[in-house]
This record gives C-alpha cells, structure tokens and sequence, in this order.
C-alpha cells in the first residue's frame, strides 16, 4: 500500500524536531508491516497552521484471511501535559539557578534519612565541605542535636507545624557554629525534601549571652550592695528596687515596682520625693 497521501500531513518527533517521514507514521507501518506501533510522541502541525503534541498509536486491522485491509488509529492530544511540563522545567531551572547563585546558606534535605541532596556553593564555603562531600553526608553529620531529636525538627518541618529552628552545626575544621534555619517542603523532579535557609548567628548569639552574663552579674551587686540602689524610668516609675532600699523605706520590690509608690502609700511616696515637711 502506497503511503504518498502522508506527505499531506507534517509531524516531527517531539525529542529531536526531526521531520517524520510519510513511512514512520503508526498507521503506515501498521498497514505496511503489519505491525503495531504504540505510543510515537510527535509534534504535528494542524490543518489550520498551529501546532500540537500528541501520541500516536495504530495497529493493523486484517480480514478473515488475515491480510491487512486498514488500520486502527488513537492519537491523543498532550499539548497541555506538555506545556505544563515545560512550566515546571522552567520552574526548576529558575530555582536550580537561585539555588546555586544565592549567598545565602542553603540546603535541600531528604526529610526521613536526613540526607543531603543537594548543597549551594555559599554552603560549601561556610562548612568548608565540598559540594560532593556534602551531598555524601546526612544533617545529622552537621547538627550537634541527638540524632532523634533532629529527625523529631525534620518531622515538624514536613508537617509544617514549624519553619525556624536554632542548632548547633559543626563545620569541617571541628569548629560548631550556631545558626538559625528557616525550613519549608519543597517538590523538586517529583521528589519531597525540605529547603533549608541557613544564616550564621554565633556572633549575634554570643552578644546575646554576654549582654545575660552582664545582666546578671549587675542584679547580683546591686541586690547585694550595702546602698540602697533606686532605678527610675523618664516618669518617675520605679525600675528597679535593690540592696538596702527595702529596709530603709519600708516598701518591698513588689510594692514600688508592680503596684506604684501612690498605691503602696500616697501619703509616703510624696514625702519620698520632696521631702519632709
């Protein structure tokens, strides 16, 4: 059977743009061959100019006597399967690009193993690990928590019952570092894992710690000092109440501070502050 008709119809396989010659079509091989062709991804052009995707399938149709009278044809249209995959393609090598270019520290994490897909090149710099050494470890080879209670964190993640999280992680000269880590799930090529935001906050913490250390050291002198220490804030509102002040005026820290020197004894607080008739 002559298959000159198909050069009336333009199709080209869809990975490779090659033309599709008037024999490759399913439904000539079907009736040249007597074969069945299942599932050719082609792009066509349609009667009207536009184009389309589609999967063509054909399969020899045969008379009593066996011979191939015809054939069965089913194209299915996939354009928008198609489209849509290109989206997401489009979609993934935007974020592969963020991803890789951002400064910020950033992983991607197999949230039941722990395991570390994928690791940024500002991630490689601040844990001193290659990418390929990275992507060969888990989390829990970085995080100084028990290894259950950072797979409880991952858990927490996936659910999205939270997203910030401080740890303790050690960086490949021994040093540990802490940080803060904003975690959400993520679907990359069809997997699930966890996108992980990592800022370093030793510094910041170490400021924090200091700032309590000072703190406390202050409450203790002035809670022992042989003074009685008075704190006043622009208002004239009782800050602080230590050292001697209790026994000298007769009021206690829970008295000035919480109720106010007018509700403790209106009569007092105005001698206190200006003074004996």
């Amino acid at each position: 059977m002559s298959v000159d008709h198909y050069n009336a119809y333009r199709a080209w396989w869809a990975e490779t743009q090659t033309p599709l010659a008037p024999e490759e079509w399913a439904s000539a091989q079907a009736v040249q061959k007597g074969v069945s062709v299942v599932g050719q991804l082609l792009e066509i052009q349609r009667f009207d100019g536009s184009r389309a995707f589609v999967l063509n399938s054909a399969a020899p149709v045969r008379d009593v006597a066996g011979r191939v009278v015809g054939s069965a044809t089913a194209i299915q249209d996939i354009t928008a399967l198609r489209q849509a995959e290109a989206a997401l393609r489009a979609r993934e090598e935007q974020f592969r690009r963020l991803f890789e270019g951002h400064g910020a520290i950033m992983l991607l994490i197999e949230p039941e193993s722990g395991a570390i897909v994928d690791a940024n090149f500002a991630a490689a710099a601040f844990y001193g690990h290659t990418r390929d050494e990275l992507r060969r470890m888990a989390i829990q080879d970085i995080n100084r928590l028990p290894p259950a209670e950072v797979a409880a964190e991952r858990r927490r993640a996936v659910e999205e019952k939270r997203n910030y999280f401080v740890f303790p992680h050690r960086l490949a000269d021994g040093s540990v570092r802490w940080v803060e880590v904003y975690s959400t799930p993520v679907e990359v090529r069809s997997t699930h894992l966890l996108f992980s935001v990592i800022h370093d906050i030793t510094d910041r913490r170490r400021a924090e710690d200091a700032l309590v250390e000072s703190e406390q050291r202050l409450r203790f002198h002035m809670e022992n000092s042989p003074l009685a220490v008075v704190e006043w804030d622009a208002h004239f509102v009782v800050t602080r109440w230590a050292g001697e002040a209790e026994r000298l005026f007769g009021w206690t820290e829970a008295e000035v501070v919480v109720l106010g020197f007018e509700a403790a004894d209106p009569g007092r607080y105005g001698r206190l502050v200006t003074g004996p008739s």
